[in-house]
Formats: C-alpha cells, sequence, structure tokens
C-alpha cells in the first residue's frame, strides 16, 4: 500500500496541473499609427485578428496540456510619434493583464519602445521596424536588414559609384550602417553618395542632380551606367519618386535601381518594362508555404476581405503572432504552476531584484529560444538583441520587357562573399593580362548542320581549308570557315594572333536556365569558366545576355514555319483567266462598254462625225453603237476595225482605248507566261495567323529552346494564343530534336507545321527529299552571336570590330551561300514558287488614264457640239431669206420656145403672135412658177 501512495499523489499532481492550464490566456494588446490610411490599419488589424483565430484552432496545440489560447484584450490608435501618448496608452492597456504588445514603430517611438520596455520588462514586438539595432532586450524586430543584401550585391557585380536617394531618418540609420560595413571592404570599396529628398511629390531638382553628376569608369564595358539605390519611407513614396523618374527620363537601360525595402513585388513596375532599365529588390514573402496557400484560400472566400492583398506587412502580423504563441507555450512549459508578477506603471512599482522573475522576462527568454520554422516571411527566430536571424531574402530583378524574376537569394548565415548567390555571374573585371596575346581560346561548340558537321568528302585532312579536327575526328561547317575567317581578320586588325581550340559540350545543349538558377550547356560552361567562347547557332536571347555577353550577331535569322510541300496543281479549265485578278477582269469589262458608250455619244454630239449621203438631203454616222462595241473590241483583241473617228473627241476616246489595251494585253501576256512556267502551290497557310486561325493543322516546336522561350514570354495575342495550344498538346507536338520536328513534317500529310529558326529552315528545304517548304515572314528578328565571358569584355570588343569588318566585304554572305545554297540538294529555288495575279492595284494607273481619256473626250465633243451651233447661227444671220425652196428642172429649148408662143415654119419669116401668160404668175424674186404645181422655170 505504501509503495502505491506516490503514484497515486503523483497522478493527482497531473490532473491538478492539466485542469489548471486548460484555461492559459495570452493577452495580446495593439498599437497602431494613426497617421496610417485607414485601409493600411484595417489590412494590418485584420491580418492580427486572423492570425489569432488560427493559432488558436491549430488542433495540435489543443491535445497539449500547456495549450494556449490568445486573444486581444486592448487594441488602440495613437500617435505614435508623440511620446506622451503612446506612453500614456501604454501604460493605460498593462491594467488589462497584457503579457505583450504589438505595435507599429517609427523613429520617434523607438525612443518610448526601447526605455519602457526595458523599465517595466515587457516584450514589445514590431511587424514593421527600423531593421537596424536597438538598446533593449524586450524588443523584437520582425523586419530584418537588407543593407547586408546591397553590399554584396554592389561587391558582386563590382560598382564603383553608388547613389543612395533617401527620405527619412530610418534611411539616415541604414546609410550609417552601410559605412560601418565599408572600413571591412578594403580595396573592394565603393563610393557611396547620399542624397536625401526632402519634398517626395517633388524630387525632380534630386534626380536630376544625381543624372548630372554621371561617374564613368574607363576599365569597364558598363562604366557609364547609373547605380541609384532608392531607400524610401511608404509604399506612397516609391510610386510617386519612380513616376517622377520616367518624367525625367531617367528610365533607360544605362540606369539600375536597386529598391529598398522587403516588397518590390507589390510596387507598380509596368511602366519600366519597355525603358530598358534594370530594377532590383528584394522580397521575404514566402509564395509557396502552406500558409500561404490558406490565406489565399481565405481571402477567395472573402472571410477577411482587408487581407487581399497579402503585403509583406501583412505577413509579418500574421508570422508575428504565431510566433508569440509559440514563445508563450514555450513560456507555459518552462514555468508551469508558478506565478510571476506583471508589469504595471503605478508610482510604487520598480524592479526588485530579489524578488522573482517578471513574466515579462521570462516570456522574452522563451521567445529567443524558439523559432518558427516555416512562416510567411521564412524561418521567424531572433537572436539575443531581438533582431531576425537565419532569414532569407529573394532578390528580384526586371529590365527590358521582361518581368519581375526571381535571380537569386541572400542569406547572413552564409560565408563572407558567398551570401549572395544567383545564376547570373559576377562581372568584376578580370585580371587584363589574361586576355591579351599568347592565349589559347577554350571554344565550346555543338553539331547542327550546317554550321557544324561531319565532313562529307572522304579525301578530306585536317590541311583542307575549312575543316578542322575535334576530340580526334574532322569537322567542317558555316562556323568553322567563319572562325578562320576571324583569324585572319584578327591578326590584320589587332596585330595579334587569335589562337583556339574548339571542343564540344557535355550535355549537347545551347544554355537554358534551370529551375535551381543554374544554367546547362554552353551558358553554363562560360558561367562555370569551362570555356572562354561558345560559337554555334546560339540565338542571343535577354536571358542569356543576362548571364553571358555576346558580340554583335554574325548572322541575322527569326523564328520561322516549316509546312510539307503542297502537291501540284492541276490548271483548271479557265487557268487562261488567272493572270488577272477578278476585280481586274470585271473592270476590263465596265472600261469596255464605258469605252463603247461614250465613243457612241461622242459620235452623236460631235458635228465631224456625221457625212451628207450622196444624192440625198439626209446625213449618216459610222458609230452606231454596235459599230462602238466592234470598234473597241477590236482594239482590246488587237486587230483593229474599218472604222475610226474623224473628231478629235473621238479620237481621244480611241487614243485613251489603244492605250489601255497596249499595257493589259503587255501585262496580261507577260504574266501568263510567268504562270505557265512556275509551278503554282497552293499552301493552306501563309503565316502566324492562319496558323492560329485553323484545328487542321497541328504545330510545335523544339523543347526549351530560344524558339519555345519567345512564345511563352510573348505579349502578342497571336503568339500568346499559338503558346496557349502548344502548352495543351505539349507531349504531342513539342520535340526533343530539330532533327525530329523536320522529319515529323516530312512524314506528316500536310498536317504539321515546325517552328524553327529559319537558317535550320532554309537549310532543311534544299536537302532530299525536297518535300518541305517555308512559309510566311520571320515571325520576330533575332541573331545568332559568339557568346564570351563578362570578364573579357576586350576579346568581345575585338571580335565585335572583325565580325563588322568580315560582314562590311560580304565574307558572312558568301558563306551563307556556299554551306546554304551551293551545297544544296534541289536545286535553286525562288523565294516565291507561286504567282499572285495581277490585282487592281497593279494595273490601276491605266484604268486612270481610261477614265480620263473618257472624261476629256466629252468634254471635247461637247466643246464641239457648243462651236457648232455657234458658228450655224451666225451664218443664218447675215443670209438672204429664201420664203419658197424651189426645184430647179431641165427643159429642151424647143419646148420652151414653143411654151413662149413660137411655132416652127420654114423660113418664111412669119411668126404668130405671143401666147397668152396669164396662166403664169411671176413672184417678186423673178422666178417664174407654174400654179399647177410647185415646179419653177426660170427665164
Amino acid at each position: 500500500m505504501g509503495a502505491t501512495m506516490p503514484i497515486w499523489f503523483l497522478v493527482i499532481i497531473i490532473l491538478t496541473r492539466t485542469s489548471d492550464s486548460i484555461e492559459t490566456y495570452g493577452d495580446i494588446g495593439l498599437i497602431q499609427d494613426a497617421s496610417l490610411h485607414y485601409q493600411d490599419r484595417q489590412g494590418m488589424d485584420d491580418a492580427f485578428k486572423y492570425a489569432i483565430k488560427t493559432f488558436n484552432s491549430d488542433k495540435s496545440l489543443r491535445q497539449d496540456i500547456n495549450s494556449v489560447i490568445l486573444q486581444s484584450k486592448g487594441h488602440n490608435v495613437t500617435d505614435i510619434d508623440n511620446s506622451y501618448q503612446l506612453t500614456r496608452q501604454i501604460c493605460h492597456l498593462l491594467p488589462k493583464n497584457i503579457i505583450l504588445f504589438i505595435a507599429d514603430s517609427s523613429q520617434q517611438s523607438m525612443e518610448v519602445y526601447e526605455s519602457m520596455s526595458s523599465n517595466l520588462e515587457i516584450p514589445i514586438v514590431l511587424p514593421r521596424g527600423p531593421g537596424y539595432n536597438h538598446t533593449s532586450e524586450y524588443v523584437f524586430d520582425m523586419t530584418p536588414s537588407f543593407i547586408g543584401a546591397i553590399i554584396d550585391y554592389i561587391q558582386y557585380f563590382g560598382w564603383k559609384v553608388v547613389y543612395y536617394v533617401y527620405d527619412s531618418e530610418e534611411s539616415f540609420h541604414r546609410i550609417q550602417e552601410i559605412y560601418r560595413a565599408q572600413k571591412s571592404l578594403g580595396t573592394r570599396s565603393f563610393s557611396l553618395r547620399p542624397k536625401r529628398i526632402v519634398n517626395i511629390s517633388d524630387s525632380y531638382a534630386v534626380l536630376r542632380s544625381v543624372d548630372k553628376h554621371r561617374y564613368c569608369d574607363s576599365d569597364m564595358q558598363f562604366a557609364c551606367n547609373m547605380r541609384i539605390i532608392l531607400d524610401l519611407s511608404t509604399k506612397e513614396a516609391f510610386n510617386l519618386t519612380l513616376e517622377q523618374i520616367i518624367n525625367v527620363g531617367m528610365n533607360r537601360d544605362e540606369y539600375h535601381y536597386i529598391l529598398g525595402g522587403l516588397g518590390i513585388q507589390e510596387l507598380d513596375l509596368s511602366a519600366f518594362a519597355y525603358g530598358g532599365v534594370n530594377i532590383t529588390g528584394f522580397s521575404m514573402l514566402n509564395a509557396h508555404s502552406t500558409t500561404f496557400k490558406e490565406i489565399d484560400s481565405d481571402i477567395n472566400r472573402k472571410v477577411y476581405q482587408h487581407l487581399n492583398p497579402l503585403t509583406i506587412d501583412k505577413a509579418m502580423m500574421i508570422d508575428a503572432v504565431r510566433f508569440i504563441g509559440k514563445g508563450i507555450y514555450q513560456y507555459l512549459a518552462d514555468s508551469l504552476a508558478v506565478s510571476y508578477k506583471g508589469a504595471t506603471c503605478n508610482k510604487g512599482y520598480k524592479k526588485d531584484l530579489r524578488d522573482t522573475p517578471t513574466r515579462g522576462s521570462l516570456i522574452a527568454k522563451s521567445m529567443k529560444q524558439v523559432e518558427l520554422p516555416a512562416g510567411l516571411t521564412g524561418k521567424v527566430a531572433f537572436d539575443s538583441n531581438g533582431l531576425r536571424k537565419d532569414y532569407t531574402l529573394e532578390v528580384h530583378q526586371m529590365g527590358y520587357k521582361s518581368k519581375l524574376t526571381k535571380i537569386g537569394d541572400w542569406s547572413p548565415n552564409r560565408p563572407s562573399g558567398k551570401r549572395f548567390e544567383t545564376n547570373i555571374p559576377s562581372r568584376m573585371p578580370m585580371d587584363r593580362s589574361l586576355s591579351h596575346a599568347n592565349r589559347t581560346w577554350r571554344i565550346a561548340t555543338k553539331i547542327s548542320k550546317p554550321f557544324v558537321q561531319d565532313v562529307t568528302s572522304p579525301h578530306t585532312d585536317k590541311r583542307t581549308d575549312g575543316v578542322i579536327e575535334i576530340d580526334g575526328k574532322l569537322y567542317e561547317g558555316y562556323c568553322i570557315e567563319l572562325i578562320q575567317q576571324v583569324k585572319e581578320r584578327y591578326l590584320i586588325e589587332h596585330k595579334t594572333d587569335f589562337n583556339f581550340k574548339f571542343h564540344f559540350v557535355k550535355d549537347n545543349e545551347f544554355g537554358k536556365c534551370q529551375k535551381d538558377f543554374t544554367w546547362n550547356g554552353m551558358v553554363g560552361e562560360l558561367i562555370r569558366n569551362e570555356t572562354d567562347l561558345a560559337l554555334s547557332s546560339l540565338t542571343i536571347t535577354e536571358d542569356r545576355q543576362r548571364v553571358v555577353d555576346f558580340t554583335t550577331p554574325f548572322m541575322q535569322m527569326g523564328i520561322s514555319i516549316m509546312i510539307k510541300k503542297p502537291d501540284k496543281q492541276k490548271p483548271g479549265v479557265f487557268s487562261f483567266m488567272d493572270p488577272l485578278d477578278v476585280k481586274v477582269w470585271i473592270c476590263v469589262m465596265v472600261g469596255f462598254l464605258a469605252v463603247s458608250l461614250v465613243l457612241f455619244f461622242v459620235g452623236r454630239w460631235s458635228p465631224y462625225e456625221w457625212r451628207e449621203i450622196l444624192n440625198s438631203r439626209d446625213q449618216s454616222n459610222a458609230f452606231t453603237f454596235s459599230n462602238t462595241l466592234w470598234f473597241a473590241l477590236g482594239a482590246l483583241m488587237q486587230q483593229g476595225s474599218d472604222i475610226f473617228p474623224r473628231s478629235i473627241s473621238g479620237r481621244v476616246v480611241g487614243s485613251a482605248w489603244w492605250f489601255f489595251t497596249l499595257i493589259l494585253i503587255s501585262s496580261y501576256t507577260a504574266n501568263l507566261a510567268a504562270f505557265l512556267t512556275i509551278e503554282r502551290l497552293l499552301t493552306p497557310i501563309r503565316g502566324a495567323d492562319d496558323l492560329v486561325g485553323q484545328t487542321k493543322i497541328k504545330y510545335g516546336a523544339y523543347k526549351g529552346g530560344a524558339t519555345e522561350k519567345f512564345f511563352e514570354q510573348s505579349k502578342v495575342t497571336t503568339f500568346s494564343n499559338m503558346w496557349k495550344y502548344m502548352l495543351a498538346n505539349y507531349d504531342s507536338v513539342m520535340v526533343d530534336k530539330d532533327e525530329i520536328g523536320v522529319q515529323k513534317v516530312r512524314d506528316s500529310k500536310h498536317d504539321y507545321a515546325y517552328l524553327l529558326e529559319s537558317p535550320r529552315n532554309q537549310y532543311e528545304n534544299q536537302k532530299k527529299p525536297c518535300n518541305t517548304m517555308k512559309v510566311g515572314e520571320n515571325l520576330v528578328n533575332k541573331g545568332y552571336g559568339i557568346a564570351t565571358q563578362f570578364e573579357l569584355s576586350e576579346l568581345r570588343k575585338n571580335l565585335t570590330l572583325v565580325i563588322l569588318k568580315l560582314n562590311q566585304e560580304g565574307v558572312m554572305y558568301r558563306l551563307e551561300q556556299r554551306w546554304w545554297y551551293d551545297k544544296g540538294e534541289c536545286g535553286s529555288d525562288t523565294k516565291d514558287n507561286t504567282k499572285s495575279a495581277l490585282t487592281l492595284s497593279n494595273v490601276s494607273g491605266i484604268f486612270h488614264i481610261l477614265i480620263g481619256g473618257l472624261v476629256i473626250s466629252m468634254c471635247v465633243a461637247l466643246f464641239e457640239f457648243i462651236i457648232h451651233s455657234i458658228r450655224k447661227k451666225h451664218k443664218q444671220r447675215y443670209k438672204p431669206t429664201i420664203k419658197s425652196t424651189v426645184k430647179i428642172e431641165k427643159k429642151n429649148p424647143l419646148e420652151v420656145l414653143k411654151a413662149a408662143g413660137y411655132s416652127e415654119i420654114d423660113n418664111s419669116g412669119y411668126a404668130q403672135g405671143p401666147p397668152d401668160y396669164d396662166h403664169l404668175k411671176t413672184f417678186g424674186d423673178g422666178a417664174t412658177y407654174r400654179s399647177e404645181g410647185d415646179e419653177a422655170l426660170f427665164s
């Protein structure tokens, strides 16, 4: 029985302690800055409440006897820059059994926090603190300093002069931190030039002053670029300053800005995407954490609306509350069943070393012993001074036409010189002696026809021009001959031998950034200093230019479309109409009818087209409507007719029509000959727009290459839609090698198109079975260049000058002709093996001349008609009037005499008397008429 008594006694004690600890509350006081915008305060308040709720609902803690329930026992909004009011608010909250505070901070408020936390021994946690050392062991600053990251970044890239633009006292303390750190940098130090902005809404003067005093280092290729740190107090200050930077034109490619703070992703930098400027910043928000996904889900359910968007300040608040919960949990575990006195502002309260430790001091001690391994801002842990430790800052950067991208990270836990890790190589200048003469340059390449390929002639040896030995085997190609030409010209231009040695890249890749920010292929070898140069069909891209340097392009290229050649089209029954477009045929018929009608009307209007009919009073006109049709048709058929215009207006119409038919028939004949001699292929697509607008033809590209990267990053609607299609059908349309893509096109039934670089496209089109072709123009213009390390800037410059000289002398063109067309297997081919019909725009000039001729002829005909009418009236005014129209009748003279009363007698001289003339009437005009008829006799 005695043996069992201690066991029962122990059980009773455990149950008692359990019942006492179930209702353990951690009362937290919240102090917010009254100068903040309402939305910002509300967002932080929602983050505070959300963190308390989620911590209290954590089932894993509810199962422990030392579980903690957090609650807010006081929430005050005050002017934290007013020391009196801030002190009063803290003292006002203490009697509510507050065990610690979460508070906003500023330069002025830090003195109050340090003093009161030390005297009252109560912890104060700052979600957005100043980020530099303080004197109180009870102040916990959630915001770490980013100055170490800036210093290491500057050292890594070898900057010599840096401007520091700031607007607050907190920023001035960070400048002092840089000056203290420079003492240990020695020769690797840099010149820091601070510039303070007094009025953030009008910072033009400061920005222009910085831009005016530009520093250039003649020893470095990137020397005249401006390096500027912007350390501003608020998000609004950043936005205003960045807007003014654009206004003063300091957003060009020679500027590089480092933005202070830990929330670069919260700033709107879209206006800088096309200026060429580089912007670097830091972030602590871990978007891949489980906590972030949970909060994002709550935001989508609109549980806490003011949490959206989740900023770095809200993330700090959530992590602070969760860390406090773990600290109190640890405090209870260490101090269970022991009562400790709390803090108070009463006059009688003062620390007594003989008293038991205060609750606040023990909580502060526990908080320095625990850690939050996976918070929104990464690992949360504090050193003995209350500053963050073991944290990691993500480094993000954006440049020309590129979005903000993570390029590396920085951690203070790494050894000096390795704290900043990135996939971008250092640009610190190398020893100049290494880039001069007496050095054999290592050149990485890969087999890519026709740039580098196996020799094709069995009688070739290494003494043959255009052939080189690599790894004991002979190779030839465009790049081999190019580098030999460069070697000869390099000696002439720079008086130095250019010795080189080729080797194949180990993984047979051009170079792509991996998920761990390392590069593979030739680019990776350059970064790791495994080679000096890379020469192949290596495309110059923005991502690659971030990590290696390039010479000027030795060949221009672009992304193109390869399809299988369509089947030959048999000529149709009406193929003779193909040389002219349908609209042209319609216009010719309209012109034919118009000329006929105009000629008909001109013939009617013009008096010079009328003729008198012999032995008739009527007049005739040769240009009837049927005759004008015949005349126009004869001229159109180049045959002529038997009628011609006599008037000027008619001849104008005829001349215009003859000129029209001369040009039209000549153009038709020439185009018809081209149609008969050129093979006509009807391609189903003519460019990228046709690919997007159909579903029959599939299309893809090379996996992981520059072509895929182009479509992935493109903002053009057509190209982005193409990328969506390729992404949705990735496994079926994308290929691992260009050779597979080309063969896929050749084996297809005209239902697959391959997107590849234009030089490779043109080369494969010249290879048997000659059943592929390029369609459309290049989608984007780029170039192939020789890649070098950043440290070899002098070599890069010399090679660029040599390439420009060779290009100017036509060497590049001759090499391209030799390897693409002279060695082709399909014969010469025109760029476009189809002949388009002449459109209306091709022959619109002759229609203009014809229309002008018709209008002129109508005007001339009208003018002729008017002139003729005026002249006729003028003649009638001065001609004697003839009242009646008479008809002269020829008579036998004997009959006339008999009518006059004479008779025939035999020389008797007898004559009968005159006859009676009463039956004749004489008129005043002297003419004698018969009264019975209308015939007249003139005596």
